[in-house]
């Protein structure tokens, strides 16, 4: 029953409103002829607004068309700069390259006997004697600059001052 008195009321609110809309469309009122002017050629087009002129297509061509042209014309200029290089002299100063380098790095490879040899040079540079010499008489002044009487006076008095205090903790206790 509420869906019936919805219909109704919607109706009775919908009737007046296409009723208006009717009458102002069934009107003969100056705004529908205002744009008379317009509407008095058909829907085609007149002639005087076409232009067969070439120049104002070749300015309304398209921009895909006028970037496919100068692709075109980029790919005629590099294949004529690539028919005039000189592929086999290039493949010979590749080739020439290649082979400076794999002589270089026979050059630079790490010979275990020239190895060898460097470090037995090395060794027989290094005079042992000189060395044990050299370490003996660092030892001997370093003997020489020690001072035995002071360092035993300062043990002794080290070992008084620790008797001193631990008596003074028995006394204390």
């Amino acid at each position: 029953m509420s869906i019936s008195l919805r219909l109704r009321y919607g109706l009775l609110i919908a009737a007046p409103v296409a009723i208006d809309i009717s009458a102002i469309a069934w009107s003969d009122n100056k705004t529908a002829n205002n744009n008379y002017r317009l509407n008095k050629q058909d829907s085609v087009p007149s002639r005087k607004h076409h232009s067969t002129d070439t120049r104002v297509e070749k300015r309304c061509d398209k921009d895909a068309d006028r970037e496919l042209r100068s692709f075109d014309e980029a790919m005629e200029n590099v294949n004529e700069q690539l028919a005039d290089v000189d592929w086999g002299n290039i493949g010979d100063q590749v080739e020439a390259a290649l082979n400076e380098a794999n002589e270089e790095m026979i050059e630079l490879r790490l010979d275990p006997e020239i190895i060898q040899k460097q470090i037995d040079e090395s060794i027989e540079n290094l005079h042992m004697e000189k060395i044990n010499r050299e370490i003996g008489r660092t030892v001997q002044q370093a003997m020489e600059n020690i001072d035995f009487k002071e360092i035993e006076s300062e043990i002794n008095q080290s070992v008084h001052d620790a008797l001193d205090k631990a008596s003074e903790e028995i006394e204390k206790d």
